[in-house]
């Protein structure tokens, strides 16, 4: 029998994609940046001006790249760190349950003192980890909106340079031409916003460990933590489902 493809599925192959889009995106990033600055130097400050902001977006892009980089590298690590004290807190109560003996060594045993506190340092380990996590997330989201938006507008700015040393344009058309830009950019960055999947609020609401099954194609999802989100379905991408 197949083996049912659930949420630990989807967050496995979603995270290698990821890391192969990370290593590709960051490639293209300094390629573009060590061809740009072979270019030949203009003789128009204007087109000096914007040979300079192209290379200036392309590093600040590469650096937030390294940067998140830096910062999902912690994020994972923390997150080993957090399965591990979860593993061995649920051991412990586990075995506080049925009334077992817990050796600290081949030869002693945790008291039940030790226990309790052993219990409350776990927590305190996974409460900081869980805000480690959440500020490392934070911050590579934070770093790959810079890394994005700066390459874009760099490839819009060398665009402009190339278009403006083509056909010599005054420097009203320039600045007419930088408005413009800046204008589309807002609208892009509207209409992308609005085209993601998680724009839907009913996806990212906390809804605890459970199985949901999408209601467009019928795919389960399961939910192992009840601090778990419900990603949109892995098959079809909807965000609607039924709690089963």
């Amino acid at each position: 029998m197949a083996e049912e493809y659930g949420y630990i599925q989807a967050f496995k192959h979603s995270r290698q994609y990821q890391t192969k889009f990370e290593y590709f995106f960051i490639g293209v990033i300094l390629a573009s940046l060590s061809l740009s600055v072979q270019l030949k130097f203009p003789e128009d400050i204007y087109s000096v001006y914007l040979l300079i902001s192209t290379w200036s977006l392309l590093l600040i892009s590469f650096l937030s790249g390294l940067f998140r980089f830096e910062r999902i590298n912690m994020y994972f690590r923390i997150e080993a760190d957090k399965l591990s004290f979860h593993q061995k807190k649920k051991n412990i109560e586990n075995a506080n349950l049925q009334d077992q003996t817990l050796y600290k060594t081949s030869t002693t045993i945790w008291r039940p003192d030790e226990l309790i506190n052993e219990i409350s340092r776990l927590d305190n380990l996974l409460e900081s980890s869980e805000n480690f996590i959440k500020t490392f997330n934070n911050q590579s989201l934070i770093a790959y909106q810079v890394q994005k938006w700066c390459f874009i507008y760099a490839i819009f700015s060398f665009a402009l340079f190339r278009i403006t040393n083509l056909f010599h344009f005054s420097v009203l058309i320039e600045l007419s031409s930088i408005g413009v830009l800046i204008i589309g950019s807002i609208i892009l960055v509207w209409f992308y916003k609005k085209s993601l999947p998680y724009s839907d609020k009913k996806t990212i609401e906390k809804l605890g460990k459970c199985r949901y099954k999408c209601k467009k194609c019928g795919q389960i999802v399961e939910l192992d933590d009840a601090s778990d989100t419900l990603p949109p379905c892995p098959k079809c991408n909807k965000t609607k489902f039924i709690k089963l």
